[in-house]
């Protein structure tokens, strides 16, 4: 009988040897090997009874070729070929068969697939999580992947496969289905259905894995856990998908999903909470201080408004505000619910080393509730709006009711005219420079000219600034400093019969703008070419943020700065003084906020003799900017400011008008 298994091997070996793919996966394996043990094991388990065979070897076979990388239905081929062509020759020659259990090959069969089932489940690599920047979607994922963990610990444990038949009850997913979040991930019927599909089929297969694992039928058992398996990752990467499309357009789901309720019907709510001071802290904590504080924040919000939350979400916008949606309940038990979240906020952050996280917040409560009212289909944008004035109000809640609403409203409808009236501007490039004299306090002549965006159509014309904010967000503004500097240009020949100083404003954005530096340098060097001389207005944060690039302009041009709105904030008089005697800096233009009334406020007058002083010690000149009347004016020039601009000398104006 050995002389017939071994001769069945070889038979079987040089059918694989001619297979292309076969041939080239055995290729770097010890072939010989493998086929002498498998082999000999088979020949020694045929003469064994069926109730005294040792599973354990075929078992850790079955794990040995699993390891090796070797396909479990090339074994079981091998040992089908072997029993049929025994069956065949005890059938032929049944005399030579005496004693022999050929059906015992079913046996081994079983338990290698046994061996290969549990080498799999070891090594099944479906347990990471990727990190998802909305802390509650995780909560989906861990349920999941607990729940697949929870039938792995089952299935390599016998005694423990009857926990299998309350497996179903275990998975906490459908705890989370009918919740807000939930339903705002899977933002359409198509998805939510696909979801379900799968997860019930996800669920039907592990029941049929069951029975087959209680059956002892690990090769049927190793089938159905490796199509479990591929189910389980597809479902997943549908999730995760889910997620990413979420986290790239949060917002757009959000308030997609807010209006949808609205739409039904439903009573909408919602909160906004910002972290004041976050750059401040930034820059003086750390950035690990000022993350740990927006995590903080995100896990109380989480807490009360999260995937667990019956009838809330929230998103976690790029720039840490947290924006959260109630749906249904009254008007009371929201606000409460609000005052609320901000008490639990501002006063459960927990201390971390050295950084006393005593968070300030800004806050607003805005409650949608009709559908026909005519701000409904401008909600995103009220919420933007409420976020953007709530800043300005110190950390006093703004609690919104309808007027005030509407009041919002109309501010975006407001915003939205300029913002069209921008873009029609750059499309027609309506915009031009004006000009604004700065007086010598001396003897009252112009000496130089500050350069201004306006915008005209026709005859009317406004100031850039009134929409300065728009520009800024939108990154435009480097386009509208790189086309004053081309309509300036075009002045040069006018402006040195009047001075032989332009100040242009240069917007930090612009400054960080390689294109941008390339259009200045063209400016200087034309400005150059006439004697006229530029002064580069930026305020004291950028110059600091940009200095790199303002020493280089500076070396290679000898352009000056001027620190535009001096007084206004926190001032490095260290570094200004290191930047005059290198000769960078030429000029302070303080404030407007402290040079208005100054002729009646002593601390106004204190600060700026103090300022005049410091410039005087570092032989910079002084630049009062919005003097409105004469008696600012005069004490200006007491106080020993050396030059003076605002309406009390001229407006500004089209060169032509000089």
């Amino acid at each position: 009988m050995k002389r017939i298994i071994s001769e069945i091997s070889e038979q079987f070996y040089e059918k694989i040897a001619k297979n292309d793919y076969f041939s080239a996966f055995f290729i770097d394996k010890d072939f010989n090997f493998i086929k002498k043990h498998l082999t000999e094991y088979i020949n020694y388990i045929l003469v064994y009874k069926k109730e005294d065979l040792d599973h354990e070897q075929a078992y850790l076979l079955g794990v040995q070729h699993s390891e090796s990388g070797i396909p479990l239905n090339i074994l079981i081929s091998f040992a089908d070929t072997i029993q049929q062509k025994l069956f065949k020759h005890c059938k032929d020659f049944p005399d030579e068969c005496i004693g022999f259990n050929p059906t015992n090959i079913e046996l081994v069969k079983n338990a290698l697939s046994k061996g290969y089932l549990h080498d799999n489940i070891k090594n099944a690599d479906i347990m990471s999580i990727p990190l998802f920047s909305v802390l509650s979607t995780t909560k989906i994922a861990t349920a999941i992947i607990s729940w697949i963990s929870d039938i792995h610990n089952v299935l390599l444990n016998e005694s423990e496969h009857s926990k299998l038949l309350s497996l179903d009850d275990s998975c906490n997913l459908l705890q989370y289905i009918d919740k807000p979040s939930f339903n705002m991930i899977f933002d359409s019927e198509d998805n939510f259905f696909e979801f379900n599909r799968m997860h019930m089929e996800l669920h039907n297969s592990a029941s049929s894995l069951l029975f087959f694992l209680n059956e002892k039928d690990y090769i049927n058992s190793y089938s159905l856990y490796n199509h479990f398996i591929d189910q389980c990752k597809t479902f997943l990467n549908f999730y995760f998908e889910r997620i990413v499309l979420l986290e790239q357009n949060s917002e757009n789901y959000f308030y997609k999903y807010a209006q949808d309720k609205i739409s039904n019907d439903k009573e909408v709510t919602f909160f906004t909470i910002n972290i004041r001071n976050m750059n401040m802290i930034n820059k003086i904590w750390g950035y690990e201080n000022g993350d740990f504080l927006v995590n903080e924040v995100e896990r109380i919000v989480d807490k009360l408004h999260g995937m667990d939350s019956e009838n809330s979400v929230y998103i976690k916008t790029y720039n840490a505000e947290f924006i959260i949606i109630i749906i249904g309940r009254n008007y009371s038990e929201n606000l409460e619910s609000f005052h609320s979240l901000l008490y639990e906020i501002t006063n459960s952050i927990p201390k971390r080393g050295e950084f006393n996280s005593d968070v300030k917040i800004s806050s607003a409560f805005l409650p949608f509730g009709d559908k026909s009212s005519e701000y409904v289909g401008h909600i995103k944008e009220i919420v933007h709006q409420a976020i953007s004035v709530s800043k300005t109000s110190a950390n006093t809640p703004m609690i919104c009711d309808n007027k005030r609403l509407i009041e919002l409203d109309q501010k975006v409808l407001h915003d939205e005219k300029i913002r069209h009236f921008v873009k029609q501007s750059f499309n027609k490039n309506n915009f031009i420079p004006f000009y604004q004299p700065i007086i010598q306090s001396k003897d009252g002549k112009i000496a130089h000219f500050e350069a201004l965006a306006r915008v005209c159509d026709g005859e009317t014309c406004v100031s850039a600034a009134s929409f300065i904010d728009y520009l800024v967000e939108t990154e435009r503004i480097i386009d509208l400093d790189k086309v004053m500097l081309e309509k300036i240009i075009d002045d040069f020949p006018k402006l040195k019969e009047h001075v032989s100083h332009i100040f242009i404003n240069i917007s930090p954005k612009s400054l960080r703008a390689p294109s941008y530096v390339v259009k200045l340098n063209e400016f200087i060097i034309n400005a150059h070419a006439i004697n006229l001389e530029p002064v580069c207005e930026i305020t004291e944060q950028s110059l600091f943020d940009n200095i790199e690039v303002v020493k280089e302009i500076h070396a290679r041009y000898g352009t000056v700065f001027a620190i535009d709105d001096f007084g206004s904030g926190y001032s490095n008089f260290s570094i200004v003084s290191d930047l005059a005697q290198e000769g960078l800096i030429k000029y302070l233009k303080i404030d407007g906020s402290l040079i208005k009334n100054i002729h009646i406020n002593i601390y106004k007058e204190n600060i700026v003799t103090g300022i005049v002083k410091i410039a005087e010690s570092l032989e910079l000149k002084t630049v009062a900017e919005f003097v409105s009347d004469e008696q600012t004016a005069t004490k200006l020039k007491s106080i020993g400011i050396s030059h003076l601009q605002g309406y009390h000398y001229s407006t500004p104006k089209k060169l032509s008008e000089f």
